[in-house]
């Protein structure tokens, strides 16, 4: 397999980089970022054409601020059998974008289980829905006094709608759930 000479990274000075810890691909480890585990673009960083990673790398203990907002499989709402169950006793919260169904659960942590079927869009377009709504539920969960077990559903318009307003309507549909 042969690699363009745009794929590859752009050499850096030695002299400029003598000690400096690096990461997986050689480039070199910019510690002084903001925020631990941050990843900087290569025009903030001034460095070559790739991503950095600013802080700690994986794993351990070290790495609690991460693994905080992480999307684990026990935030998920995986089985049939549960998304029908929340929407037979669930309630309903509508917005133009999203139809909010929700459970009270009596376990420790919330749960998300999307549907966006083929009628929405394109699965590039579900696949960006469905990213922008993990995201959202990952950055909120912690704002109810108790765990629910959610399923959101697309509509239609949200394929042509901005991230923005995708946005705006979670926290439309989401403000309705009793805190």
């Amino acid at each position: 397999m042969v690699f363009s000479s745009a794929c590859r990274p752009k050499a850096v000075a030695p002299s400029l980089t003598a000690g400096v810890p690096r990461v997986a691909n050689g480039l070199p480890l910019n510690i002084k970022g903001p925020v631990s585990g941050l990843l900087v673009s290569p025009h903030s960083a001034g460095q070559s054409n790739h991503w950095v990673h600013t802080g700690r790398f994986y794993g351990g203990p070290q790495n609690a601020d991460v693994i905080a907002v992480a999307f684990k499989k026990q935030n998920r709402i995986l089985k049939r059998s549960e998304f029908l169950k929340i929407s037979e006793v669930g309630k309903r919260c509508h917005s133009r974008l999203f139809i909010l169904l929700y459970v009270a659960r009596p376990q420790a942590c919330s749960r998300l289980g999307l549907i966006v079927t083929k009628k929405v869009g394109s699965a590039v377009q579900r696949n960006r829905i469905k990213r922008l709504c993990r995201e959202y539920f990952r950055h909120h969960r912690h704002r109810w006094s108790q765990p629910f077990d959610i399923v959101l559903i697309a509509r239609r318009g949200a394929a042509r709608a901005t991230n923005a307003e995708i946005r705006l309507s979670l926290e439309k549909n989401f403000h309705q759930l009793p805190r």
